[in-house]
């Protein structure tokens, strides 16, 4: 275990901030805080912090000056200079049963977007693949869809509500799944949050309940911990210019007064030295025929 190095990047409070986004051709953090329907946006450089209220729950954003981002059912993509938006798609969701959650695009710029049981409990999520402007559902009896990255030709993906971290073959032309394998099971209260890989193809989790970040080999195998002064870490990505500093959002939801007063850095966006690098987002690409542009 690492000796606790974590520091606040940005000091802002969320309630459940989420899906951080570093854009290498910006300089700028993208993330979200889910049930305060707020997307933000950190400038590197001039360190300006800005935010844009949508309705919630805003559950994912991509990175870039056009961002896709989820609000309430719908799939949007955002003018952050003008503050526009136009809906992309949208699924029925019952929202007292399911909403959208984790969302990243795959090295060849499709979307993958998940949906989340609201009890945590009931198999009636998925994940679905932005085709056009049509969510197709690739993954059924999914709990809590949640991290999701790749790397070569293996995508990673965490069902938190079942407690498992799993691998897919993935191929990149079509993006098929193929050979589903698990290697990872959480027992207790700690699961698996978000997911980010680095430049050595080890995976990096957020053990939502666990208060840490893990390292994993590719076979699932736990090389290391990174230890942080909150219970909730949600979601990590490589950023800055070297991309050579983990970024790690958290949250405060349902968290008790006695544990707000023992974590005063829930919710807020904080930063570790994890002696590698990672790489940054894939942009959105649009693609005639298969995503809009």
């Amino acid at each position: 275990m690492n000796e606790l190095d974590a520091h606040l990047l940005v000091d802002v409070k969320g309630r459940l901030s989420e899906s951080p986004q570093w854009s290498s051709a910006e300089g700028a953090l993208y993330w979200v805080d889910i049930e305060n329907g707020l997307l933000h946006r950190f400038d590197w450089r001039t360190t300006c912090h800005e935010c844009v209220s949508l309705p919630a729950p805003v559950t994912m954003v991509t990175p870039g000056p056009r961002p896709l981002v989820t609000s309430g059912n719908s799939l949007l993509r955002l003018d952050w200079k003008t503050r526009a938006s136009q809906r992309i798609a949208s699924l029925p969701l019952d929202p007292s049963r399911v909403r959208f959650n984790d969302g990243k695009l795959d090295p060849q710029g499709r979307l993958w977007l998940g949906t989340m049981a609201i009890d945590e409990h009931s198999p009636v999520a998925g994940l679905y693949r932005l085709v056009g402007q049509t969510l197709e559902q690739v993954l059924t009896d999914v709990t809590v869809s949640n991290g999701i990255v790749w790397h070569g030709q293996t995508m990673y993906y965490a069902d938190s509500g079942a407690g498992t971290l799993d691998a897919f073959d993935f191929d990149g032309a079509s993006g098929e799944l193929e050979r589903r394998r698990n290697l990872v099971r959480y027992e207790g209260a700690a699961f698996a949050d978000g997911l980010w890989v680095d430049d050595e193809g080890c995976l990096w989790v957020a053990m939502w309940g666990g208060g840490e970040v893990r390292r994993y080999a590719p076979d699932g195998g736990l090389l290391d911990t990174w230890p942080l002064p909150v219970s909730q870490p949600s979601a990590c990505c490589f950023v800055g210019p070297g991309r050579d500093i983990l970024l790690v959002t958290s949250a405060r939801f349902e968290l008790s007064a006695e544990a707000l007063a023992r974590e005063p850095a829930a919710g807020r966006v904080m930063a570790i030295d994890p002696g590698v690098t990672g790489p940054a987002a894939t942009p959105y690409r649009p693609r005639p025929g298969v995503l809009p542009s």
